[in-house]
Order: structure tokens, then C-alpha cells, then sequence
């Protein structure tokens, strides 16, 4: 904001537009205390991220480890329902980030709906009042109450694929078809749900996003969202990602140099991609915007260079200022890398910090390659 007064920005802003000078500025102060109860407040045209506060507003939390798509970018269908939390676990967890302030929790696995207790779980958070987004791949739908489909905020459904052969060399099922069917249930069977895709960027469609984005959109999708590929970590249930030459992520899902290369290329103002994109993105129906698409693809160049995308920068992005992750065996994570700062068994003697929750991931220099760096939020010494 280049420390303009609201006025200031108001004025501009309709020397520009043709807009309601008195609506634009509750929008913008209703931004700004939204900002601060998350913990960040502008001062002085600076953004200040307030020590003080420990906010929490959204956590991830993964509820089960079992899942049914053999994804080669995953382990957790391979531990067949041995690793799951608890609904009577869960909850004295859900009190406590309600007290500390969250707003809403994403549900995810392996594949959540695979939890025996998942109805039991969505109706424990809408006693709370807690808004609930459901990431799912949307196999079985029926493994939930309909009742429960009305519960959630946000249903978030995972498509790799533009079609069912990719879409079997991806995730290692034959349920293409059925997935589509049951997103179109869904929007047929609730009210102010929204539905949206993530795809994670893979060689397979690369060239072939805007088939995915055609099919959702033909069927009501209400958003978008993307994903870099993670091939660095051990995350996602995976006891090491790499293995000597081993690294099915990297060998099978990266986009060679050569694709990457024609990708940008291709990728311009005037493809039909980049339009469809940047049009999604101005009416908030995708996460990320064309620039979004271009770093991504040129952190894919950078990993086949094996250079870091922050190299020097060790410092943690904004995801843990406001966000954490309940991991499988039930460590609580400033974010999915991290090294756990407390345990779902022994809430009563975490220190819910900031400065704890990213005190490990500083020391460990953790940050320094993380593909979030691009994508979930500027580092905190950039503000």
C-alpha cells in the first residue's frame, strides 16, 4: 500500500473505477480487521505480523492414513487403515483451536471418507461451529451420511487427470468415471456447498489442464485449485521419497526439461490456458494466477538443475503464522514438513507460539527448499 491512508487508496481507486467510495472502504477496513485477528495488522504502509499473537485459523488435519488410489506420489493406501485418529482423540483438539481462535479445518487422509468415524467427526465440528472444508478423491461417497454432505463448507476433490488412461498410471485405479459422477452428485444433493478441483501439476497434464477445467465447470465446480509436485520430502506417508536412484515422483510425474521448456513457451496471452486462468483467477475461482502457473514450471527446471528455489533463505513462509498440520500419527506440525512441536495426546503441555511452532523448522533449515515457498505465502522477512 506504499503507506497510503485508506482515504488515499479510496480516492484512487475511483479515479480509476467507477465504484461506491463508502463500500470499497468498509471492504477494505473489514479486510484489515480481518487481518489482524489472524495476527497481522498494517501499521504505517508496513505489514506486522504481532508477536503477540498465537492465532490459529485453519488447520489441516489428517485423520487417517489408509486411502483407496495407489498414487505413485503416496504411501498411505499401503498402511490399509492401521493409523487413524480418533473422534474421542479429535475433539479436545477441536476445543482447544476453537478457543484459540480458529475458524475452520480441512479434513483430509489419505482419504477421510475411509474413517469409520467420519460422520460423528463432521457433526462434533458443526457443534462447535467450526466451518469444515473435505478433501477427498471421491471414490466412495457413500462411506458418508447424506445428511453430512450439507454439514460441510467446502468439498475439495483431487483430479491429476484429463483422462481415464492417465488417470491410471497417476493414482493406480479405474475409477475415472466415477469420480466425475459422484462430484456430480454432490452438486446435485447440497445446498451452499462449495465444490472445488485440485490437480497437482504432472507431466501427464500439463498440456491437458484446460480439459480438466472444461469438465468441472460443465458440471458446477465453483473453484480451482493447483499443487507443485513435492519431490524432495518425506511427506504424504512416504519413509523416504528418495532411495538411491529411486524416486518415482521425479521419475514418472516430473515434467522433463524439454516439456517444461515448450510449456513456457506455449503459455502466453494468447493460449487458450493462460486465458482460462487469468480469467478464474479475477473472479476468485482459482487459487492461482498465471504467474502462479510460470513459477511453478520454472521450480520444475530449477529441481531437474537440483537448485533450491530459496537457496539462502531459511526462514519460514506464512503458512505456520496462521495455519498447522495434525500429522497421522497425531504430531501437531507448524506445516506438513516440519518437525512436530506437541502431540494430540498431550495438548495440555504444548506451547501453542508461534516462535515454538517454527522454532525446529528454523534450526533445521527445513524452509530453505520447500516447494511452499512459492506457494503458500511470502516469507515473513519480505514484509
Amino acid at each position: 500500500m506504499d503507506g497510503k491512508s485508506i482515504d488515499e487508496i479510496v480516492t484512487e481507486l475511483d479515479s480509476c473505477f467507477e465504484i461506491d467510495a463508502h463500500e470499497i472502504t468498509l471492504d477494505i477496513t473489514n479486510f484489515l480487521n480481518e487481518l489482524e485477528e489472524m495476527g497481522v495488522c498494517l501499521k504505517k504502509g508496513q505489514l506486522d505480523l504481532t508477536q503477540g499473537k498465537n492465532v490459529i485459523s485453519v488447520a489441516i488435519i489428517h485423520i487417517i492414513q489408509n486411502c483407496n488410489s495407489k498414487c505413485i506420489m503416496c504411501d498411505c493406501w499401503k498402511t490399509k487403515g492401521q493409523i487413524q485418529t480418533s473422534r474421542s482423540d479429535l475433539h479436545p483438539l477441536f476445543t482447544k483451536l476453537k478457543m484459540m481462535g480458529m475458524r475452520s479445518i480441512m479434513l483430509t487422509g489419505g482419504e477421510p471418507l475411509l474413517h469409520p468415524e467420519i460422520n460423528e467427526i463432521i457433526d462434533d465440528l458443526n457443534q462447535l461451529n467450526i466451518s469444515i472444508d473435505l478433501n477427498t478423491n471421491a471414490i466412495d461417497i457413500s462411506k458418508m451420511m447424506p445428511s453430512s454432505w450439507n454439514k460441510i463448507s467446502k468439498i475439495v476433490v483431487s483430479i491429476d487427470a484429463s483422462n481415464k488412461e492417465d488417470h491410471v498410471k497417476i493414482r493406480g485405479d479405474y475409477n475415472f468415471d466415477k469420480i466425475w459422477s459422484n462430484i456430480l452428485w454432490i452438486r446435485k444433493n447440497t445446498q451452499n456447498v462449495s465444490i472445488g478441483v485440485r490437480t497437482t501439476i504432472n507431466r501427464f497434464n500439463a498440456f491437458n489442464l484446460i480439459s480438466i477445467i472444461d469438465k468441472a465447470l460443465d458440471i458446477g465446480v465453483d473453484h480451482f485449485g493447483f499443487s507443485p509436485l513435492d519431490v524432495n520430502s518425506d511427506s504424504f506417508a512416504r519413509k523416504k521419497i528418495k532411495e538411491g536412484n529411486d524416486n518415482p515422483t521425479s521419475d514418472k510425474l516430473l515434467p522433463t526439461k524439454e516439456e517444461i521448456t515448450i510449456f513456457l513457451k506455449k503459455f502466453n496471452r494468447e493460449s487458450e490456458l493462460y486465458k482460462r486462468i487469468d480469467y478464474l483467477f479475477g473472479e476468485g475461482r482459482s487459487q492461482w494466477s498465471v504467474s502462479d502457473f510460470s513459477s511453478c514450471f520454472n521450480h520444475y527446471m530449477r529441481l531437474h538443475h537440483q537448485k533450491n528455489s530459496s537457496e539462502t533463505d531459511c526462514n519460514p513462509c506464512l503458512f505456520p503464522r496462521v495455519s498447522m498440520v495434525l500429522d497421522y500419527n497425531g504430531d501437531l506440525k507448524g506445516c506438513f514438513y516440519s518437525a512436530p512441536f506437541g502431540h494430540i495426546k498431550n495438548l495440555k503441555d504444548v506451547n501453542w507460539t508461534y516462535q515454538n511452532r517454527t522454532q525446529g523448522m528454523i534450526e533445521s533449515g527445513i524452509c530453505s527448499d520447500c516447494r511452499g515457498k512459492l506457494f503458500c505465502g511470502v516469507n515473513v522477512n519480505e514484509l
